[in-house]
């Protein structure tokens, strides 16, 4: 809530957050950030009669929020993972900085330097605009060379999708090596990635593809492999963790307007939450938080008018188990500026209901893991 005064001829504002001070058993000692990137209401609405095992139902707090950017209503990734790694807003496009080119700690930087393990997943290739704003800082955040170079030298623990092409090959050499050298060992396929012994291995780079990871139907490894295996290995730090996941592709597939694929990737996101949530419940130290930074293609569930068929998937729904075709039309094949659900779990959740704006998860993030 903002309250506004006049002092000597000045309109000053006052933010009030709730929850300001967060201590003792409220705080988690780890947590996962699930940002499902495009994904709106209407997106969960189709997994919900796609899915039997709908994991958002496992979720004790919902809360909603706006997601605009400074310069803009309708954000993109780089203005809105901002706002949730930094608590700040930012201009289309810039990546962890303010408007004026000022760098901002984000809440991986912060966790780092607590000593914590920290990691990023990603389907996109990890120096995306989303997981860029986690462990880097850009005026542009199409410089993902630039991007790779401050992520291999952050510190992350873990950092697993896609992004050969600028790390192999970057502009500065082979980052991949470097890295190794810094002690990660560096995986690129399925087989290596099954082969990780995550109670030894300390740092891991995974890239799996030159740039972002191939849709759900068509690639071998999935999101909740990936979470899977990162959260092992940042599980091994006894002061706890911060994990970034990923699902980069309902967004993509939003931009194509393309709803079977729309649905193939929040399955493969919902598959992630369960590994997940079953993780939790026997760490209940975790906090699971699951965001949007936007919806993408404005997205509606509906009928096909008469005379036009439209693209959509057979599901089963209801408590008799009826057979149905779920269609799909759109608005638009850009972001949108609907107001985005957030869902939590564990030590912290209660601090995520409500209604609020996208830089308060930022700001609630920052306070539950500070450790002052």
């Amino acid at each position: 809530m903002t309250l506004y005064f006049r002092k000597a001829g000045v309109v000053c504002a006052v933010f009030l957050i709730a929850a300001s001070v967060i201590v003792g058993a409220d705080k988690p000692k780890s947590v996962i950030l699930v940002i499902s990137d495009g994904t709106g209401v209407s997106q969960i609405t189709s997994l919900r009669y796609a899915e039997e095992d709908f994991q958002f139902s496992r979720f004790s707090v919902v809360g909603l929020f706006t997601t605009h950017a400074n310069d803009k209503l309708i954000t993109d990734s780089a203005a809105g993972g901002t706002a949730f790694a930094t608590g700040q807003k930012t201009n289309n496009g810039m990546v962890a900085m303010l408007p004026d080119g000022t760098r901002i700690q984000t809440v991986l930087e912060l966790v780092e330097k607590q000593g914590k393990a920290t990691g990023l997943v990603a389907t996109s290739q990890i120096t995306h605009a989303t997981p860029a704003t986690f462990s880097a800082h850009v005026e542009d955040r199409d410089n993902e060379m630039e991007i790779a170079r401050q992520q291999a030298v952050a510190g992350i623990e873990v950092m697993l999708g896609g992004g050969q092409q600028f790390f192999a090959e970057n502009d500065s050499g082979d980052l991949t090596k470097q890295m190794q050298e810094d002690g990660y060992r560096y995986i690129s396929t399925k087989q290596t990635l099954e082969s990780v012994n995550t109670q030894s291995t300390e740092k891991l780079i995974g890239l799996f593809a030159k740039k972002g990871m191939p849709t759900a139907s068509k690639r071998d490894i999935s999101l909740a492999q990936m979470t899977q295996t990162a959260t092992e290995i940042l599980d091994n730090d006894e002061d706890g963790f911060f994990l970034m996941v990923e699902a980069s592709q309902v967004d993509w597939a939003g931009h194509d307007n393309d709803g079977p694929e729309v649905v193939a990737e929040m399955q493969d996101m919902n598959s992630a939450l369960k590994w997940m949530l079953d993780y939790r419940e026997s760490h209940p130290d975790v906090l699971v938080l699951w965001v949007s930074d936007h919806e993408t293609g404005g997205m509606a569930i509906g009928y096909g008018v008469s005379g036009h068929e439209r693209e959509g998937v057979n599901v089963d729904y209801g408590p008799t188990a009826q057979k149905g075709r779920m269609e799909f039309g759109w608005t638009s094949d850009g972001h949108t500026g609907q107001m985005i659900p957030a869902f939590a779990i564990g030590p912290g959740a209660e601090h995520f209901s409500g209604v609020y704006d996208n830089t308060d998860i930022g700001k609630r993030l920052f306070k539950l893991l500070r450790s002052d």
